[in-house]
């Protein structure tokens, strides 16, 4: 089994890889910047800033490292040998490509999604392939199954999917696993907390199952490098030995050791979220607004005026992203509601901005009008109770 602790090899940080093609701030902004706007307890909020105040990053006798091991173990029902805390997704999407993808390697992508995950693959000589279901909002595993040939060495999952909040049942990730001997599955569960149900568990059961979290969204800690992936003790070695992926930085460890210590606050706090994103979904439909149900705490819009929606929003300071690089998501957004000041940010500038831009016209339905017969429409050898289509209407 592999030992989980400070003697763990990380390399220096990769450059960024953004993708949505923006490029990086060269200076990270401080964690006493970050935690002010986290939504965490004011008691958490203040014990991370001490941290970072008091010199933590300079402490030699610092233990963030194995107090996370720790914490994640509580949390997650597994083992520490199962466990490897990274510098975030991207820096877990490269140890996972890095150690399981050689060049022409196949990696279907359960899509429509956009993430680091297909650039990092790509960059390594992967050749990504997305497997559309019938909708966005859909899912078609057994699709996937289908697809799959000599080639394929990964298939890459979301669940929940954060571009169309679609979540994947438990008996289909199981008839994938089951059917794809060899290949390694990666369950993305990075929004999962939102949803609340996690499917990690079917790493008890089958060792080519890797799965990545953060504590970007759910635990709140944006802008934060900090997420960690599950895999079996075999798989973790693996990683370490062909990928060793950067370890969080000590202020990241020990934030993220303390949200996990304060896990009631958490859920009610993600209660109250789902609860008030129900709220601003009702207002804005009231409005005419197409709004996609989600899973992942965001706002799915569809709108006739991306840009222009897009640019209102962002004038009122409302983070938000657009989906229009898959194509089977045109028109869509999606809309970070941070806080209630956020929330009614949104609705106050779609009831300010021109309802074209946000009201989706409807497909006109043709129409056909049945009538009975009456004595004078009557023929020889017509039937008195056949049902006839009106001549003023189209066939």
């Amino acid at each position: 089994m592999a030992s989980a602790g400070k003697n763990d090899v990380y390399p220096a940080p990769r450059p960024d890889v953004s993708s949505h093609g923006r490029s990086q701030p060269e200076t990270a902004p401080t964690i006493d910047h970050l935690a002010k706007n986290w939504p965490i307890s004011d008691r958490i909020r203040r014990d991370i800033i001490n941290f970072e105040n008091g010199g933590g990053l300079e402490n030699e006798n610092d233990n963030s490292y194995d107090e996370l091991m720790a914490a994640l173990e509580r949390y997650t029902g597994f083992p520490q040998e199962s466990i490897l805390p990274v510098a975030g997704n991207q820096a877990a999407y490269w140890a996972i490509v890095n150690s399981f993808i050689r060049e022409s390697d196949e990696l279907i992508m359960d899509g429509p999604i956009m993430t680091d995950f297909e650039k990092i693959a790509t960059t390594r000589g992967g050749r990504v392939v997305y497997h559309k279901p019938p909708a966005p909002e859909t899912r078609d595993l057994s699709g996937i199954m289908s697809s799959m040939n000599h080639a394929t060495r990964m298939v890459y999952l979301a669940h929940p999917n954060w571009c169309t909040g679609s979540v994947i049942e438990s008996g289909e990730l199981e008839r994938i696993l089951k059917g794809t001997f060899g290949i390694q599955v990666i369950l993305d569960e990075s929004y999962f907390e939102f949803f609340g149900s996690s499917l990690a568990g079917f790493l008890r059961q089958y060792d080519n199952l890797s799965v990545v979290r953060s504590f970007a969204h759910g635990f709140g800690l944006k802008g934060l490098a900090s997420s960690y992936i599950l895999a079996s003790p075999e798989n973790r070695c693996r990683l370490m030995a062909r990928a060793a992926p950067e370890r969080p930085s000590q202020s990241a460890m020990y934030a993220s050791t303390r949200v996990l210590g304060d896990l009631d606050w958490i859920s009610r706090r993600l209660e109250a979220h789902r609860e008030y994103l129900l709220y601003v979904t009702t207002r804005l439909r009231s409005l005419g607004v197409t709004v996609h149900s989600s899973k992942t705490g965001l706002l799915l819009l569809e709108v006739p005026a991306p840009e222009a929606v897009a640019a209102a929003l962002h004038d009122a300071s409302v983070d938000i992203r657009s989906l229009d690089l898959r194509p089977s998501l045109k028109n869509r957004l999606a809309v970070d509601i941070a806080d209630d000041a956020a929330g009614l940010a949104v609705i106050d500038a779609f009831r300010a901005m021109p309802a074209h831009y946000y009201r989706l016209l409807q497909p006109r339905r043709a129409t056909i009008t049945l009538r009975r017969r009456t004595e004078s429409d009557k023929r020889p050898n017509a039937s008195s109770d056949r049902p006839i289509i009106g001549n003023d209407h189209a066939e």
